[in-house]
């Protein structure tokens, strides 16, 4: 028991450092500082809790809509769910979309102005000669 433990724990991380190493990259500051072991303890506690209220989100979810349709019936709550995560995975694409799009005008009108450290590099102003 405690082998398939092991083995399903070292799994575990093998795919986590694999599948999402920006995770590893951007917390690496982190684990060198002096409080490494509070910062890896709260990110922990973290994700924990992001993977038990999605837990709970999706059990909640299908129960609440279970009672609702019938599993007798072309909509089941599995397909009521998945239909309802689809609209909002591509809501969220479509603000992901304006807010990129955005930023993108907002940076072409800042490249019309200089910046104060491209400022320093033009050397002079004629009225300052």
């Amino acid at each position: 028991m405690a082998a398939n433990f092991a083995l399903v724990t070292a799994l575990a991380i093998v795919t986590k450092l694999s599948s999402s190493v920006d995770d590893v990259a951007w917390l690496l500051p982190y684990m060198q500082a002096e409080t490494a072991l509070v910062n890896a303890a709260l990110y922990i506690c973290l994700m924990q809790a992001v993977v038990w209220t999605a837990v709970a989100a999706s059990l909640l979810g299908r129960e609440g809509i279970g009672s609702l349709v019938t599993d007798a019936g072309y909509w089941t709550a599995e397909r009521v769910l998945s239909v309802a995560s689809g609209c909002l995975l591509a809501c969220f694409t479509v603000y992901l979309f304006y807010d990129w799009y955005t930023d993108e005008e907002e940076d072409e009108n800042d490249d019309d102005e200089p910046q104060a450290e491209e400022v320093d590099h033009l050397g002079p102003r004629p009225h300052d000669r």
